[in-house]
């Protein structure tokens, strides 16, 4: 029996072939591996799109910088501890305000908070205001740290996640900030010894009494910066969840 010819299969890449568009290749795996290329790519540029537009808002925008004397001092707010309604600092409220962040593993703050609580028993009444914001993350510790100073009564303050970031980062503490009627910062203590809470004591006073601020007591920060943030950071217990 004569055995009818059997027609070849080109090879695609042979020499001389022309290469079909991948789009006619139904079933081909390059054709999948180009259309999950394509679509991932598309979703980064989705990804990344949103975020620009997100750091370009400008509340997200602005770098964090430290603040210094002659700064207008950032929006302030929190909810009072142990509790109360969510309170929002008013500046012009009062002639001064001290904000005081503090830590429940400082060690300094417990030498020097005392000492703040006696000031603004003395000074509330001509105008005379502190406002301690803690970090919120150490809520369940707040509680035993006062009741090992025996207490304050100026107003300690679960603050805003927003509110270390426009305070600058305030990773060293204490951290003080004297603040005007008008918002404007006035000085800025970092660290707490006898010697810089007694400085800050005496520029409370003297302002109050319509006396100019004597000169400001050398801070820790200005001596010296990074073995003070380095020893700082060896005390400081990690977040929940921080490696």
């Amino acid at each position: 029996m004569k055995k009818e010819p059997v027609a070849s299969r080109p090879v695609v890449g042979s020499p001389g072939d022309v290469v079909p568009s991948i789009d006619r290749w139904p079933g081909s795996p390059a054709l999948h591996l180009t259309r999950f290329m394509v679509s991932n790519t598309m979703q980064k540029i989705l990804v990344a799109t949103l975020c620009g537009l997100l750091l370009a808002t400008p509340a997200l925008a602005q770098q964090r910088k430290a603040l210094a004397p002659g700064d207008q001092a950032p929006d302030l707010a929190g909810v009072p501890y142990p509790t109360g309604p969510k309170l929002r600092v008013e500046w012009r409220e009062n002639t001064l305000t001290l904000v005081n962040f503090w830590a429940t593993w400082c060690e300094p703050c417990k030498d020097e908070m005392p000492l703040l609580d006696d000031l603004y028993t003395r000074m509330k009444d001509r105008g005379f205001s502190i406002v301690a914001p803690f970090e919120p993350w150490e809520k369940e510790r707040v509680g035993l740290f006062l009741e090992g100073v025996g207490g304050v009564s100026y107003t300690v303050l679960q603050p805003d996640a927003t509110v270390d970031f426009y305070w600058g980062g305030v990773n060293i503490k204490p951290t003080s900030f004297l603040v005007n009627g008008t918002g404007r910062i006035l000085r800025k203590y970092v660290g707490a010894n006898e010697e810089l809470t007694a400085g800050l004591v005496a520029d409370v006073e003297a302002l109050l009494s319509g006396k100019p601020m004597p000169p400001q007591v050398i801070t820790m920060e200005s001596v010296l910066p990074e073995e003070v943030e380095d020893r700082l950071k060896s005390q400081r217990p990690k977040r929940p969840g921080q490696q």
